[in-house]
């Protein structure tokens, strides 16, 4: 599968010129990190708590992406969330996976146009 992507290393491009930031790597596997939102003018209430993953931005509007995961039996599931100033979309349980590393090595084989689109859906 091909991407158009930029060649800046900490920002990618894709092919419609949304932007994309992968978020730094955790050092465990259940560290959640969030890092403070410069223009964030009020709290989103219930904000949930995941492991931060990246950013998606468009048209001024920045979102952080969470992956939250969560043990089911022998099995980890996960969901995604979408966090803005003013609002939180989150999908419904994705992932099936066997371990934390296997579902967040999951997450990463979404493109970041992929992610807009799970977004969109979202609305």
């Amino acid at each position: 599968m091909s991407h158009c992507w930029g060649q800046d290393k900490t920002h990618r491009t894709d092919c419609q010129g949304h932007r994309w930031r992968r978020a730094r790597r955790p050092t465990t596997l259940y560290e959640a990190h969030l890092e403070p939102m410069e223009k964030t003018q009020t709290p989103v209430p219930d904000t949930p708590v995941g492991r931060h993953m990246g950013d998606l931005s468009r048209g001024g509007i920045d979102w952080k992406v969470l992956l939250e995961t969560r043990p089911r039996g022998e099995l980890v599931s996960g969901r995604i969330h979408f966090v803005s100033d003013q609002s939180v979309r989150s999908t419904s349980w994705i992932f099936l996976e066997w371990s934390d590393q296997e579902t967040a090595n999951r997450f990463n084989e979404f493109s970041p146009h992929e992610l807009w689109k799970i977004l969109e859906s979202l609305s």
